[in-house]
């Protein structure tokens, strides 16, 4: 896949704090650059991006605020997530590729409620790339690290996060660990943006095929069965435009100065 010399593609590194976002991109960047923190308060306030290269091809990864701070964080969790979905929604209507989101999960922590921060996001996120990054496997007893999805695929499926593609890492800057996770975390970008799967592409089709059957069922433009229509003479159902509901748009009745039927 060609990129453009000025194209550059965002991935966005989300979850909760203490997860290990920041020590990710420090991982990845070989240095530490961005401020981490294992505690319950986070180190990171704002969006911030550094500049990653991989095989000649520019990505902007993104730190953000954890969503779990509460109240008394530097960033409360509801100021958090309203102004990640925003952000979210400014990525994936830029110009440039579909950004990556990649859900960062601590491997020791409750899994469904860092899943859940997934499921307030992933009407935003819609049909950009997703993947998700297991830190702390220094911490955890799966050997190998590959195998902790195995053990937790259960709870995974409940939140159709299963077949999402993924890598076990561990976060830490020191000892050899940090070599193997950056060749995983490399590797998983690489499938993600280079070579998307079948099922990527899938899920990106059937999200537009929902967009166009939620249009087509508000939008009374566009014509659709009605209920008992006859057949035409080919024997096929015919399709009527809704007129009704196109009178009863508020523009429609200023206009042609019509009341409601």
């Amino acid at each position: 896949m060609f990129q453009d010399e000025d194209e550059v593609q965002n991935i966005v590194i989300f979850g909760t704090t203490g997860s290990g976002k920041s020590s990710i991109i420090n991982i990845l960047l070989e240095r530490e650059e961005a401020l981490a923190s294992n505690n319950a308060v986070g180190c990171t306030t704002t969006n911030n991006s550094y500049l990653l290269s991989i095989d000649g091809r520019k990505y902007s990864i993104w730190d953000t605020p954890g969503l779990d701070e509460g109240s008394e964080g530097l960033v409360p969790a509801k100021a958090a997530l309203k102004n990640l979905k925003s952000f979210f929604k400014e990525l994936v209507h830029d110009k440039n590729p579909a950004p990556l989101f990649i859900l960062c999960i601590e491997g020791t922590l409750d899994l469904r409620a860092q899943l859940r921060h997934y499921n307030s996001l992933k009407s935003t996120i819609g049909a950009a790339p997703f993947s998700i990054v297991v830190t702390g496997m220094d911490r955890c007893s799966s050997m190998p690290w590959s195998k902790w999805w195995d053990e937790h695929r259960k709870v995974l499926q409940s939140f159709n996060v299963a077949s999402v593609d993924h890598a076990c890492v561990c976060a830490l800057l020191d000892g050899d660990e940090p070599a193997e996770s950056r060749e995983e975390l490399i590797e998983l970008i690489r499938r993600v943006t280079l070579y998307p799967s079948s099922k990527s592409m899938l899920a990106r089709i059937q999200h537009h095929d929902e967009e166009a059957h939620r249009r087509r069922d508000t939008d009374p433009l566009i014509p659709r069965k009605q209920p008992g229509s006859s057949l035409s003479e080919g024997g096929s159902e015919q399709t009527l435009f809704d007129w009704k509901g196109l009178l009863n748009r508020p523009w429609t009745r200023r206009r042609i100065g019509v009341h409601s039927i």
